[in-house]
């Protein structure tokens, strides 16, 4: 589970260090590093297909129709979005 008790002491340690940036870029650096990598590396390798691991724009437009779907079915079963608006 993120954050782990790690990765939240490494955070809180960053964000006295730099306050003025936003929590949220402490605590997914690792990923995003681990994103660039696999893309760049990709590229650089003139490697077919997409990176593995990478979620692809046809996957992001899938995730949205299923999230199209999904809306007015938890709206009625949960009564509003977010729970319990109208």
């Amino acid at each position: 589970m993120t954050p782990d008790a790690e990765l939240s002491k490494r955070v809180e340690k960053e964000q006295k260090a730099h306050p003025d940036w936003m929590p949220y870029f402490l605590s997914q650096h690792d990923d995003y590093i681990t994103l660039k990598s696999r893309i760049c590396t990709h590229i650089a390798t003139n490697a077919a297909g997409s990176p593995e691991g990478i979620a692809t724009i046809e996957v992001g437009v899938d995730a949205l129709k299923v999230a199209e779907y999904l809306e007015p079915v938890l709206k009625r079963e949960l009564g509003g979005w977010p729970i319990g608006l109208k």
